[in-house]
């Protein structure tokens, strides 16, 4: 502390700072606030991979990239100095992993005792005036996404899966993409992750036997990289049709691939024509 007082001093003594009816002035001679810089403003950078860090003094910007999920411990208010308007600016960089702001003993940020970062977000903090072990000592400005609004319809037409089949579901037709669909290859019913997020898979489709008068069961199943994520099933009737859907939300990096397959009861005697399907894909 005695260190800023001297530099501030010895920059008004060298007419680096003015000034003014009790306001400072950097880079100009008028300022009109409190502290006004002509000029450009720096703080300090950190970057972190570590699974617990204690946010600091001299913390400004705080950037993580873990490999697994992470805190970041806010520090006490009855300790230190008063911290009253400190701004704590925190980014999650990782690929998968969440990262978790937690205020110090039953301290609060806004009314929760915790405060998590998913991948890709960045969250604002500003300390406020309480400075006691309890109620609410920090506050959330803003919690912002890196990534941009991303969104997929792809649908496939007349497809039969037969009984007791595990067959990848066809998709043909790209019915919207916001970044053009080139990340839907619609010959191979392959989507590739385009930008490392959370994103919400959503399957729906309807069918009807193929042994007309029999039942069967089938299951929308989503797979990442081949491996089955979440399957769903529903009732295939004797009627005109029927109809199911499967919804899963998971955490992806950039080039993972999604798949549907449709997996079909074995024995029931039937398979499933289904005349209508569609994919969509939504980064949260």
């Amino acid at each position: 502390m005695k260190q800023s007082y001297l530099l501030l001093f010895m920059a008004v003594f060298c007419g680096l700072a003015n000034a003014q009816t009790g306001n400072t002035g950097i880079g100009t001679s008028t300022p009109g606030s409190r502290l006004t810089v002509n000029g450009s403003f720096g703080a300090a950078y950190t970057t972190i991979t570590a699974t617990t860090y204690t946010a600091g003094e001299n913390d400004f910007y705080i950037v993580w990239n873990g490999s697994a999920a992470g805190a970041i411990n806010l520090p006490a208010s009855t300790s230190g100095p008063d911290r009253v308007g400190r701004l704590y600016f925190l980014k999650n960089t990782s690929v998968l992993y969440s990262l978790t702001i937690d205020a110090d003993g039953i301290e609060l940020i806004d009314n929760s005792q915790a405060l998590i970062v998913h991948p890709g977000e960045t969250a604002l903090l500003v300390k406020t005036s309480v400075n006691s072990a309890t109620g609410v000592t920090w506050e959330v400005v803003q919690i912002a996404k890196t990534q941009s609004p991303y969104y997929l319809a792809v649908a496939g037409g007349s497809q039969n899966f037969a009984d007791g089949s595990n067959t990848q579901s066809d998709f043909t037709a790209l019915e919207y993409s916001t970044n053009g669909g080139a990340d839907f290859n619609l010959g191979t019913s392959v989507w590739s992750c385009p930008q490392t997020g959370t994103y919400r898979i959503y399957v729906e489709g309807q069918g009807s036997p193929t042994v007309p008068g029999n039942q069967s069961h089938a299951g929308f199943s989503i797979l990442k990289n081949g491996a089955a994520l979440t399957t769903q099933y529903f009732f295939v009737s004797s009627g005109p049709f029927s109809s199911g859907a499967v919804t899963h939300i998971v955490n992806l990096a950039a080039g993972d691939q999604i798949t549907v397959n449709v997996i079909m009861c074995l024995g029931c005697g039937t398979g499933m024509n289904s005349t209508r399907r569609r994919l969509e894909i939504t980064r949260l």
